[in-house]
């Protein structure tokens, strides 16, 4: 399916919109923000994504502080990952950041119940829906 925004491009089907959470997650001077992020469509799986702190661009990126993921079924079992965690880094309006992406299978829109996030020396437990399976 083609990208929504370019030319020529459809927007995605009301039933096919990414779902985004925002995790009330956020460490100052270090972690902007923590999200989920799931398809229903067929071209796109789940994610996890931490952001860094932007940077002014030009400006060296900071030590980021190490990060794990583990993203929980209902039952209390793990759902593996589909890769391992990847840097990635982005800029906009004069700003670079980075974040680090944790990728899941498309089944983990459904079975996902909650996620564990290490930062460093932090654990966070967020549910991601109320309703267990």
């Amino acid at each position: 399916m083609p990208c929504a925004g370019l030319s020529g491009a459809e927007p995605p089907a009301p039933d096919q919109h990414p779902i985004t959470k925002l995790l009330p997650i956020e460490i100052p001077d270090e972690v902007s923000s923590v999200s989920w992020s799931a398809s229903r469509s067929d071209d796109y799986a789940c994610a996890i994504q931490i952001s860094f702190i932007p940077v002014r661009e030009g400006k060296p990126q900071p030590a980021h502080p190490k990060t794990q993921v583990w993203l929980l079924k209902a039952d209390g079992t793990v759902i593996p990952q589909t890769n391992v965690a990847q840097r990635i880094g982005f800029g906009n309006a004069g700003h670079n950041t980075e974040m680090d992406s944790y990728a899941y299978p498309r089944s983990a829109t459904e079975d996902a119940f909650a996620v564990v996030v290490s930062i460093g020396e932090r654990l966070f437990v967020e549910r991601l829906r109320s309703d267990p399976k």
